[in-house]
């Protein structure tokens, strides 16, 4: 049976899911910087988190409690 491109794609992307959390469990995370949050934006969020981060090997963010103050604002 011949497989049409997008039933490949479909079969593709439970293996993309799977391979990306294997990546996020043994990534080793470099966190950068992405914003600092202000006002009424930490309560809207829930977790009253002051700045975002996310990881560039990954992808994956982490909000802090404290806020970044070098770079930029």
């Amino acid at each position: 049976m011949k497989l049409k491109a997008k039933n490949f794609d479909f079969a593709l992307k439970p293996l993309f899911w799977v391979s990306a959390v294997i990546s996020r469990f043994f990534c080793k995370h470099n966190y950068l910087w992405v914003r600092n949050v202000y006002g009424d934006e930490i309560y809207m969020t829930g977790k009253f988190k002051r700045s975002w981060w996310k990881c560039n090997k990954c992808g994956k963010w982490q909000s802090r409690e404290q806020l970044n103050t070098s770079g930029r604002s």
